[in-house]
């Protein structure tokens, strides 16, 4: 994993920021304060306001899905989760400008 500057001034989710040729992008890293590790990854993704970093264990395939598999399931309590189905399986769908406005 890459290093990530002001680690020490951030709260939350967010974990810090790398250089991208260029371009600061925040890291957020959904599992909690947990210790980083040189074998998690940073998923960079495109974002309304620009490129956010989300740290992840794995990433096991890249698809683009139709949007008739994509849908918006309410939980209660004023959640929701998107969701897509891909054969037998059940996806969460993790939006990058989610993410980043959990810090706001």
């Amino acid at each position: 994993m890459v290093a990530l500057s002001g680690q020490h001034q951030v709260a939350g989710r967010c974990r810090g920021a790398f250089n991208l040729r260029g371009v600061m992008v925040p890291v957020y890293d959904l599992a909690g304060p947990a210790a980083l590790s040189s074998s998690r990854l940073i998923l960079v993704c495109r974002a309304t306001q620009g490129l956010v970093g989300v740290v992840v264990d794995e990433v096991i395939e890249v698809v683009s899905m139709p949007e008739q598999q994509v849908s918006t399931r309410v939980l209660g309590l004023g959640n929701a989760r998107t969701l897509v189905r891909e054969g037998d399986a059940l996806c969460v769908v993790i939006s990058p400008d989610a993410v980043a406005a959990d810090e706001d």
